[in-house]
This record gives structure tokens, C-alpha cells and sequence, in this order.
């Protein structure tokens, strides 16, 4: 069955932009012991309702009966998908359903962060690492033209081992560079040589199986070639070194090729990377197996190396460790074979030609040709201000946080909320078969902020550059390999309430994957998939919250997170299957069990209100409130004051934050999302290579939710181009007929603010400012790295550089002199750093520099 055309990039998770300010309160300084003059301390007694299924993940695996054990089978059997579901969270002491206090507290944690501008800078420092053939700031990055129209890899080869003469202050690491040939599993056509799989006698497919990973294509060699050391010839047409121009699906590469196998003079080792896809596939016309294209179909040949070896500094070691986690299944083979004696893996591995250190030179690497390239960690994509040390949010000064060797308590401590009913009158009647696949920062036309586009299908638009060319709209995307990058905020799932009369009512399941079977058919990847039995929605978890020494703001900033300020419409999302609509409840306080049971200074007027307010519930109640108003306070005068006043300022439920978090809290907005098709049945939880690929040549983005929601463009998103996004109207673009949209206002009308999911109004000094247009003129000033692209009629230098995936051309000012050039310039030639002087009709015109060192930009 072909798979359908996306219209739209739909998406069960949308994003809360990030303010470019953090709100740090002037509360005093947390203490647990000193209290403070307005100190409360006291126990909120929650009820937690789910309204639809939750599941939080038991520590037991064991299932309740037998028949539990299998898949859609009522009794035991030989043949399981794999043998056990986990149950839900148990109370280990009662054994009764249960939501523990730490699930709880990382749930209103996350909505306090949002709602008080909180920092978002605890992300971690790991790289994210980028394999996007699309995208030309990767395949720049990776190859480089060569003869006749051709390209040829700028990965070297080599070989990566421990560093046997290591002192204290020494890489832990070295590699050894060496020569690369490239060779066919096996003979394309009768006439061509023969490939590894007739040479060794595997038969065909042994090597070129869909998923098959280095490790089990080694298993198949070892058997008959322990050593792994093979016998070849490079096929020599007049190009040095056996390179060559070869006929590929993606155009002609330049390569050198090892023919011969077994019988040639020279010798190498054979190396084996994964295989990404099958070889070939089945003609459903002819019954053959043939050829498919764009599949791998050569593996690799290290030989000749060299007697020198490169360092690896721990910065470069640090971003493959990153790309290559310890579970890595690549990785986790290797790693054994690197710490035995003499112990080498083959990597590849890119050289910085300007190094002026040999640590230097190894620039990144990977297990193979392709790899996966480290671009950046989220803290270069979060704005300076979530990057304070030190600086304590209201989140953090309540919750307490961990952060390296700085930790501060928590003042506010959740207990397991207990299950009301009994665990039979909520249990699903079945068990949940699915893939809870995790949304990953990589996919960047969802991840980071994009440059303007249309409503209301989300699509970027072309644009034009500074010197006027036309930039096509895929092209335009803000990849992880850009220069400068932004995050769209805190990404946070939609709400969705069960009908009523329906409580098991799942929005949908992402079918498993299937995968091809040894007899050449389709089963199900049970790999990927989980298996579990969620509680049904209406389902009462009870129990309390603690808190210490808070202030009169503190306590209001609680309560607020717990009930979102008493706006019952509004919903918390908890525990595993968000994607397939699950985890939607609310929270109760109730008065009559809640306490307040310590304050403060007992002179100070504040302690006579607490102690009136532990008279009854109402007073309780009123107190409380009082407390969210003060809170509320704080936030509407950080919000008018000390948010950007281009964008963002104004009353605090108004910023775009909060009615971004607001709506996505609301179920009636996904309801309502649903009934307009923007979010289709998925066919598994993540985009397989094929969606990824059409979504980026489709050029799709998605679109804020309140954009989503009301057809209409949000007026504060700062864009690449300097423009505000269009409305479908201006565009001439096609609006959805199923999308009810109102009258679009003039281009900076404020944004509209939700109340049950309905645009009511808008703050009248939220209007959006025209952002100063990014592009290469912005380099004026500084020192860039560029690469000698040839000569012009006269004899002089051209140079040319890459920026965000296009090539400048560029040339020496007149007055400056040339003689310190080498006289034999070449592609290969390590130039010292230029000074651009300007930028004019599409060219950079340059000044010599004395400094030598490369900036990475090539």
C-alpha cells in the first residue's frame, strides 16, 4: 500500500516558546532552617482524577495470571512475542495502583518552570549529532566536488587505538591514517569482477540483508577469513592510486576501486560497516531479485598505513562518545576490541587541513564513511540568559535541584497518591500493544525555530538572500549545522480527555513495525515494541504534599502549578503513552484535610493571617488565594517590565508562553485538532528515513499551536528573513475547508489570546518588530577560514567559503600583499585565517591575517 502524501506536519507534541528573560524572584535566600518573616509551612491534601487512561511503569514485570503472558492467546505457549507486560506502579507495601510522589513532583515542576519563566540551561552538554543527506550543510561537510562532475568523500580513513607512550597531560587516543578502497559485496553484472560474496562463496544476500550491522556481517566473514586480511588490486584507468569516476544512483563518484580479490598484490583489511537496507528486492513483475537503487552495496578496504599517528583530543573525543552513547550497538562492539592489547578500530575520520597543532588535525570521526557529524548540545541553541550559574528560579528554589557538584533541597515534597477504587475496577480490560517511541531533537523542522511560512499547512517559503538570489524554501531550513540556532521552547504534549461513557478510549495506537523474516516475508519487530495495561480514565489517586518554609509567594507559585491557578478547564498530562493521547487529569486540593501547620515571626502580622486561616477549610482556601494573587503580582510586573517590550510584554496570562502552554492544557483545542485532520493516524511513533525525507522535500514545519488552532500567523516570532509569517491569504495559498478561519487583521495585529480554546483577545502592546536580516554581510569584521578555488586571467588568487549551505566567492583587496601565499596554491593548501573587509554583490573581498588557526568553517 503507498504510504499517504503529507499535507501538513502533524504532531502529537508542540513547543512553549522560550522567553529571552528569566525570572529570578527576590524572595530571599532558601533556607531550611532560617524562616522567613511570611514563612508557611503545612500539607495539601491532592486528589489526582484521570481524564483518560495513565499508566506509570511498575518495577514488577511479573503478570497477575497466566493468560497475561501472551499476545491475544488465553493460555501459556512455546512461542511468545517476549513472555511479559509490566503492570502499573504498585504501592510495594499495599500492592494497591498507585502514582508515585517523584512522577507527581517532575509533572508540576515542569509547569511552574514554564509558567514563572523558569531556565531551561539544565539541558545536558551532549552533542547532537546530524546524518542528513538533504541537507547541504552535512553533505559539504562530507564531500567535496571532484573530476568531471564528480564527487569525491573528504573522509579519510584510519585506524583509531589507545595511546601506548600516554602520560598524564596525553590524548587518551590516537589514529593511525591509512589508505581507502572501496569493493562490491558482489558482481553487478556477469561481465564485472567479482565481489566479496562470489570471492568467499557466502552466497548471494549474505552481506547485503536489510539492517544487518557491522558486527553480523563479520560473523558471516569470520568464519572463513579470521583474520580479516584480504588480497586485491586497485583497478587503474590512469588516475593515481586506482581512483576513478563511478556510475551511483546519486550522480558519479571518485573513488578508488579493489578488484581482484584474493589473488591481487596488494593487501588491506577488510572492513564492514551496517547496512541501512536490503541489497536488492523482490520484482514483484519478474519473481527475481534485483538490484534496488540508492541501496549500499560496497563495503571497505584499509591498506598502506601510515607511520605517523594523530591525537585525539578529548574535545573531538568527547563528540564521538556523545554520537556513539555506550549502548550504541556499533559502539558496543568495538569498544571491547579497542582496550585489548593492540587492540584497533577502523574509523573515519575528517582533517582539518589549516590545524596548526597535530591535535588539531582529527577534526570528528565515526564507524562510518557517512557518519553521523556532532553539530552542536542544546546550550548553543538556549538564549544567554537560561545560561546564568548560580541564578535560582522559582522551580528550583522550591523543588531543589542537582547540577554537577551544586544541589540545593527541596522544600516541597510529594507523597505516592494512592489508588481510591480497588485495582480490579480500573484495570484495562486488555493489554496495550504498541511502540512508545520517544520524539528525538534532531527532527529539526519541529525542534528549532524556523524562518517564516504559510498557514495553515505549515510550509516555508523561498526567500531571497542578500545579494537576491532566490533561496528555495527547503534550503531554508535551520538545521542543527547552521551557524546560529534557537529551540523552540519546551516541548509538552497535548491533552486529550476520554469520552464520556468510554473509559478506555485510547486516541490512537502506533501499529508495530514489521520487519523482514529469514524466509524472505513480514512479522512484526517486536524490538521495538511494549506491551502494557494502562488504568482506565476516572480513576482517583489520593495523597498529600508537604511544604516547608515557603513565602507567601512561594506557596501561591504552588498551588498555582497544582490547579493552574483554579482554571478547571485546564489539564496536567502524566506518565507514559502521551502520544497516543494518554496521562490527561486534574488535581483537587481539599481543604477540609489540608493543613497549615508552622509560620513565622509569631509578631509579625503576616503569622495572624495563617494562624485565622487554620480555623476551617473556607479560610484556608481564602488564604491561599490570596497567595496566588501575590504570586500572580510578581509575574504581571516581571511580564510589563523586564520581557522584550518588541514582543513579549504584557499581562502575564497574555504572554505567549502562557497562552501557548494554556492551549495545549485545554482538551477542547485537541478535540478540536481532530476534527480538523491535523493529526492523522500515525503509522509508527517515529518518522521512518522515507517521512523524514518527504517532510523536508515538502519543506514543512510545525506551526505554533495557537497558529494550528486559529488559522492565523503569531506575530512575536522573530524570522530569519526579517519578515513576520504570512496568512494563507496573502499567500493565495488554499485554506483547509475543514478549518473554520476568521478574517485575517493587517500583518501585526497582536496575537490572539484563548480562553476554552476560543481567540477572545489580545494584549494591545504585543505587536511584533521587523528582526535585522542574518546573512554572510554579518561576517564583515571578522576572521574566517576560506578555501583557494584557482586563479583569474591575471594570475591571482580566488578563494570561496561556505555559509549555510551555499559557496561565496571571494578574492584579496588590491593592497594587500601575496607574496607570504605558497606559490603552488592548491584545493589541499592550509591558507592562514582572512579578515573579510566587506561583502558586495555576492562576494567577500578579503585582508591577510597573521593569525594561522582554523575555525572549523571549510
Amino acid at each position: 500500500m503507498p504510504k499517504p502524501t503529507a499535507n501538513y506536519l502533524s504532531s502529537p507534541y508542540n513547543f512553549v516558546p522560550l522567553a529571552d528573560s528569566v525570572f529570578l524572584p527576590e524572595w530571599g535566600e532558601p533556607s531550611h532552617d532560617c524562616p522567613y518573616a511570611d514563612a508557611v509551612s503545612g500539607r495539601l491534601q491532592l486528589t489526582l482524577t484521570a481524564k483518560s487512561p495513565i499508566y506509570v511503569r511498575g518495577s514488577d514485570p511479573k503478570p497477575e495470571k497466566k493468560s497475561d503472558l501472551l499476545w491475544g492467546q488465553h493460555a501459556p505457549a512455546d512461542l511468545t512475542p517476549f513472555g511479559k507486560w509490566t503492570g502499573f506502579y504498585r504501592d510495594p507495601t499495599t500492592g494497591k495502583y498507585a502514582i508515585p510522589g517523584t512522577t507527581v513532583k517532575g509533572m508540576i515542576r515542569n509547569v511552574l518552570k514554564i509558567a514563572s519563566f523558569g531556565s531551561i540551561a539544565y539541558a545536558d552538554d551532549d552533542f547532537i549529532s546530524v546524518r542528513d543527506l538533504n541537507d547541504p550543510k552535512y553533505t559539504t561537510q562530507i564531500t567535496r566536488p571532484g573530476p568531471k562532475n564528480s564527487f569525491e568523500a573528504k573522509v579519510r580513513a584510519g585506524w583509531l587505538s589507545e595511546n601506548p607512550s600516554r602520560r598524564s597531560d596525553d590524548p587518551e587516543w590516537i589514529i593511525t591514517p591509512c589508505k581507502l578502497a572501496r569493493v562490491e559485496q558482489c558482481k553487478r553484472h556477469p561481465t564485472d569482477p567479482d565481489g566479496l560474496e562470489q570471492s568467499a562463496a557466502l552466497g548471494n544476500m549474505a552481506l547485503g540483508k536489510a539492517m544487518l550491522p557491522a558486527k553480523g556481517k563479520y560473523s558471516v566473514w569470520d568464519r572463513k577469513f579470521p583474520d580479516r586480511t584480504i588480497r586485491f588490486d586497485l583497478q587503474m584507468t590512469g588516475y593515481d592510486d586506482g581512483f576513478d569516476l563511478h556510475p551511483h544512483s546519486c550522480g558519479r563518484l571518485f573513488y578508488a576501486k579493489a578488484i581482484n580479490l584474493g589473488t591481487g598484490g596488494k593487501t588491506g583489511t577488510l572492513v564492514f560497516t551496517g547496512q541501512s537496507g536490503p541489497r536488492e528486492g523482490l520484482n514483484k513483475k519478474t519473481g527475481n531479485w534485483e538490484r534496488k537503487g540508492g541501496s549500499k552495496h560496497m563495503e571497505f578496504i584499509f591498506y598502506a598505513d601510515e607511520t605517523r599517528s594523530l591525537p585525539v583530543s578529548p574535545a573531538t573525543q568527547k563528540k564521538f562518545k556523545d554520537t556513539h552513547p555506550d549502548d550504541n550497538e556499533g559502539w558496543k562492539y568495538w569498544r571491547q576490541k579497542l582496550h585489548t592489547p593492540n587492540g584497533r578500530v577502523p574509523v573515519f575520520w575528517i582533517e582539518n587541513l589549516a590545524a596548526a597543532k597535530p591535535e588539531e588535525t582529527v577534526v570528528s570521526f565515526g564507524l562510518a564513511q557517512m557518519f553521523r557529524l556532532p553539530a552542536r548540545n542544546l546550550h548553543d541553541a538556549i538564549p544567554p540568559q537560561h545560561k546564568q550559574k548560580g541564578a535560582l528560579d522559582a522551580a528550583d528554589r522550591l523543588f531543589g535541584f542537582v547540577r554537577d557538584t551544586d544541589a540545593l533541597r527541596g522544600r516541597v515534597a510529594f507523597g505516592a497518591l494512592a489508588l481510591l477504587q480497588k485495582n480490579d475496577e480500573v484495570r484495562f480490560s486488555r493489554v496495550i500493544q504498541t511502540v512508545l517511541g520517544a520524539p528525538r531533537p534532531t527532527f529539526y523542522p519541529a525542534y528549532l525555530e524556523q524562518p517564516a511560512y504559510s498557514l495553515p499547512a505549515g510550509r516555508l517559503r523561498d526567500g531571497k538572500d542578500v545579494t537576491g538570489n532566490t533561496i528555495r524554501a527547503q534550503d531554508a531550513y535551520k538545521t542543527w549545522l547552521s551557524p546560529e540556532v534557537r529551540i523552540r521552547g519546551w516541548k509538552r504534549y497535548w491533552v486529550v480527555d476520554a469520552p464520556q461513557g468510554n473509559r478506555e478510549s485510547i486516541r490512537r495506537e502506533h501499529p508495530i513495525p514489521k520487519r523482514r523474516n529469514k524466509q524472505g516475508g513480514w512479522e512484526p519487530n517486536y524490538d521495538v515494541a511494549t506491551a502494557f495495561r494502562p488504568v482506565t480514565a476516572d480513576a482517583k489517586f489520593s495523597g498529600s504534599c508537604v511544604f516547608h518554609n515557603l513565602t507567601r509567594r512561594e506557596l501561591g507559585a504552588l498551588v498555582w502549578a497544582l490547579t493552574w491557578g483554579g482554571d478547571t478547564a485546564l489539564r496536567h498530562s502524566l506518565g507514559m503513552g502521551k502520544s497516543l493521547g494518554m496521562g490527561s487529569c486534574v488535581i483537587e486540593i481539599d481543604w477540609n484535610k489540608s493543613e497549615l501547620v508552622w509560620s513565622g515571626d509569631p509578631a509579625c502580622e503576616y503569622t495572624k493571617q495563617v494562624e485565622q486561616a487554620k480555623e476551617n477549610a473556607e479560610k484556608r482556601k481564602a488564604f491561599i488565594a490570596d497567595c496566588q494573587t501575590s504570586f500572580a503580582d510578581d509575574m504581571n510586573e516581571f511580564t510589563n517590565r523586564q520581557l522584550s517590550p518588541e514582543v513579549q510584554r504584557g499581562p502575564w496570562l497574555e504572554t505567549r508562553a502562557m497562552t501557548e502552554l494554556r492551549a495545549m492544557a485545554d482538551p477542547a483545542n485537541a478535540a478540536k485538532l481532530d476534527a480538523h485532520k491535523q493529526f492523522p493516524p500515525l503509522r509508527s511513533s517515529q518518522l521512518d528515513v522515507a517521512d523524514f525525507r518527504e517532510i523536508k522535500t515538502r519543506a514543512l514545519v510545525l506551526p505554533r499551536t495557537t497558529e494550528i488552532i486559529t488559522g492565523r500567523p503569531v506575530q512575536d516570532r522573530q524570522t530569519a528573513s526579517g519578515n513576520p509569517p504570512l496568512s494563507p491569504r496573502e499567500t493565495g495559498e488554499s485554506e483547509s475547508p475543514e478549518l473554520e478561519t476568521p478574517a485575517v487583521a493587517p500583518v501585526r495585529t497582536p496575537p490572539a489570546i484563548l480562553k476554552d480554546g476560543q481567540p477572545v483577545s489580545a494584549p494591545a502592546n504585543a505587536g511584533g518588530t521587523i528582526a535585522p536580516a542574518s546573512g554572510p554581510h554579518n561576517l564583515v569584521g571578522q576572521e574566517r577560514q576560506f578555501r583557494f578555488a584557482g586563479r583569474n586571467k591575471k594570475g591571482n588568487p580566488l578563494f570561496e567559503i561556505q555559509w549555510e549551505g551555499r559557496t561565496y566567492p571571494a578574492s584579496l583587496a588590491r593592497k594587500e600583499a601575496i607574496a607570504s601565499l605558497p606559490s603552488d596554491l592548491s584545493k589541499e593548501t592550509r591558507l592562514p585565517r582572512f579578515k573579510i573587509l566587506r561583502f558586495e554583490n555576492g562576494r567577500f573581498t578579503l585582508g591577510m591575517s597573521s593569525s594561522v588557526e582554523s575555525d572549523g568553517v571549510q
